[in-house]
């Protein structure tokens, strides 16, 4: 079973920042170096190879560790399986950083800081690089959580309690990952995945950034998905509970240890004053362009937004043009070409647009402006209403 370091950075990073500086306005909490070092101690980190993570040299300036020349021990059950070798994965980094260790009220172990810079991994299958991973102001959860992966020890995904992690920043920047082990070998890269200030059920900023992934596929050819960027700011919980209450029913439904009828029992409760409008503020989606077979499906952007005015929320959208091609040299392209041309079509375009206002005190919902989806050459539906109670 992964350790909780994997867990945190490899899954997130092939799911989903630099070096530690203030120059975002970070600001490091004044510990001394005797409780800085007591807290090291609980994170396993209080000397080289003792737990999963060896290190060449060690050193403390103004409240922050820095390690140089970090080797992390994954030692997975699951990979020496497949390997049939009993070697663990290779994980290394150039410098770790962590930023004021210490202990809170409780006697927890936190910290506000830590940075593993230049990581690099391999296996036989394949290899991979992080140019940066941080994570700011961790809960108490959380920090236990990374203290159990630095341990080295085995746990369940129970014991890491990610649904009660809080933090400021949780940041991967620069992954590129290949995978040359079999018959159909494929790359995935990404500038940034970042997810800022997620509290109970709220996230302040969700980013991701300059995706690719390439390879190719026997039935299909050619794969190849870019995308420019995926955003959002202030999630709130309309979004993020029903998504926490379909991942546990999922949990469950895959858990080898719970009942059919119990697929429902780890469903959070419905979080204190829930508002079902409290969606987003902000989403859009650019630079989508993506041709899986043959199949070509360019995006200039998706749009949305509400704010709240007074009484009244106010909603707009708009989706610029949305194009599905052929690519002929590729078989499913072929099929489409075919297809498209029975209908007189070289390619599909579509664009949409959606303004409206919803009226809290009076139960009142009704457009504005624009509200179409259009697809060019072919047709036009525009939508009025004003609905009440």
């Amino acid at each position: 079973m992964k350790n909780a370091l994997i867990i945190t950075v490899s899954t997130l990073a092939l799911a989903a920042c630099g070096a530690d500086n203030d120059e975002n306005g970070f600001s490091t909490t004044e510990v001394d170096e005797a409780t800085a070092a007591s807290a090291l101690g609980a994170l396993h980190l209080a000397e080289s190879g003792d737990g999963a993570v060896s290190w060449d040299s060690r050193s403390f300036d103004d409240g922050v560790y820095t390690f140089t020349g970090v080797v992390f021990d994954v030692d997975d059950d699951e990979a020496e399986e497949d390997d049939g070798d009993g070697e663990p994965d290779e994980v290394r980094a150039e410098t770790m950083t962590l930023a004021a260790p210490r202990f809170d009220a409780d006697g927890n172990v936190i910290f506000d800081r830590l940075a593993i810079n230049t990581i690099t991994m391999s296996d036989d299958d394949g290899q991979g690089a992080i140019d940066g991973f941080v994570v700011e102001q961790p809960n108490a959860t959380m920090a236990r959580a990374f203290a159990h992966g630095f341990s080295g020890e085995s746990m369940d995904d129970a014991d890491i309690e990610e649904d009660s992690w809080t933090y400021g920043l949780l940041a991967i920047e620069g992954l590129s990952f290949s995978n040359t082990g079999d018959d159909e070998p494929f790359t995935a890269s990404f500038d940034r995945f970042a997810i800022e200030d997620l509290a109970d059920y709220a996230i302040g900023r969700f980013e991701l950034s300059n995706l690719l992934i390439e390879g190719t596929s026997e039935e299909a050819g050619l794969i190849r998905i870019s995308l420019a960027e995926v955003s959002a700011d202030n999630i709130g919980e309309a979004l993020t509970y029903p998504f926490a209450a379909q991942m546990a029913i999922a949990g469950a439904a895959f858990s080898a240890d719970e009942p059919n009828e119990d697929l429902s029992a780890d469903i959070p409760e419905i979080p204190e004053d829930f508002d079902p409008l409290n969606a987003y503020e902000n989403a859009s989606i650019r630079g989508l362009d993506a041709n899986v077979g043959g199949v070509i499906v360019t995006m200039d952007s998706m749009t949305a937004s509400s704010r709240q005015n007074g009484n009244e929320i106010e909603y707009e959208s708009e989706m610029t043009p949305l194009v599905i091609a052929p690519d002929t040299n590729y078989p499913f392209g072929a099929q489409l070409a075919l297809g498209l041309g029975m209908m007189g079509y070289q390619q599909l375009e579509f664009v949409a647009a959606g303004a409206s206002v919803y009226e809290r005190d009076d139960d009142r919902a009704y457009t504005t402006g624009e509200n179409y989806f259009e697809m060019r050459d072919g047709f036009r539906v525009e939508v009025e209403s004003d609905m009440s109670g």
